[in-house]
């Protein structure tokens, strides 16, 4: 069909579908493809990124939980030292109270060293055998001496050092122990406690004769007498002193001797 409007002619229109048939035969539209874009790299290398901020997040949080940890220990370590402490004053306090002096670490008596590292007091006592040692310590309360530990193997034989003069009997501290079996490490404590540490001079102990049950630590000089018939260096004292091979090591020896001088050890009140 041709429309004119006047004398101009108009655009031939296309043909509008008279049913339903015609509508439904009709060309649908389909949209153009898009075109596309291969993201996988780009996911894979946020994946890695992420997953490296991860781990630096789990390591800094494993990190402050360990120092957490340390320093929690720290503090309950630090509360018991002050409760202790506080627990100490509070005694001192009411001992003031009461109109007495704050009773000292090692009791009233005389005579006793408080090492305070070791938290023991230590006692000389002079021209003793073992027996006799064993009797005077419980007199105070107290056993001959044990040594656990370099320090305390310093203390005693620093307290030696101090009060041993010559003359005297078998030169050397006395310490108690005993001895169990024949081997070397076949000794006890006569105080019960463990058996944990030795200082033996140089093939010792070696149980001379049978006979060595006893054990002595060899301080500073031991005290020798010259046979008058064969002292020949003018002036030279009857008397004098020798250095041991084996400074405050332990040597074994019989129980039956008098030693110069033994130790008593108790633990130190606060």
């Amino acid at each position: 069909m041709t429309e004119y409007l006047g004398s101009a002619r108009l655009k031939e229109s296309p043909a509008r579908p008279t049913s339903l048939e015609e509508i439904w035969e009709a060309p649908v539209y389909k949209q153009p493809p898009l075109p596309s874009r291969d993201f996988s790299a780009e996911l894979e290398q946020i994946s890695r990124q992420r997953a490296s901020k991860l781990s630096i997040a789990v390591i800094l949080l494993s990190a402050f939980s360990f120092g957490a940890t340390i320093y929690i220990v720290f503090l309950i370590g630090y509360s018991m030292d002050l409760y202790d402490s506080v627990v100490e004053i509070k005694m001192k306090l009411v001992e003031v109270e009461n109109g007495r002096s704050p009773t000292p670490p090692c009791g009233w008596d005389d005579g006793w060293f408080h090492a305070r590292n070791l938290k023991n007091c230590y006692k000389v006592i002079f021209n003793v055998t073992l027996e006799q040692a064993i009797n005077q310590c419980r007199a105070f309360n107290a056993n001959v001496t044990s040594i656990h530990s370099d320090e305390e193997n310093r203390v005693v034989n620093n307290l030696l050092k101090l009060n041993l003069t010559c003359p005297g009997p078998i030169l050397g501290g006395l310490i108690g122990a005993k001895r169990t079996g024949g081997g070397v490490n076949d000794w006890m404590w006569i105080d019960g406690s463990v058996w944990d540490y030795t200082r033996w001079d140089a093939g010792e102990p070696n149980n001379f004769n049978a006979e060595e049950g006893c054990l002595q630590t060899e301080n500073l000089l031991s005290c020798w007498q010259f046979d008058d018939t064969i002292q020949t260096v003018q002036n030279l004292p009857s008397w004098f002193p020798m250095k041991l091979k084996g400074m405050d090591k332990w040597n074994d020896i019989s129980c039956g001797r008098t030693f110069n001088g033994a130790i008593c050890k108790k633990t130190a009140h606060f």
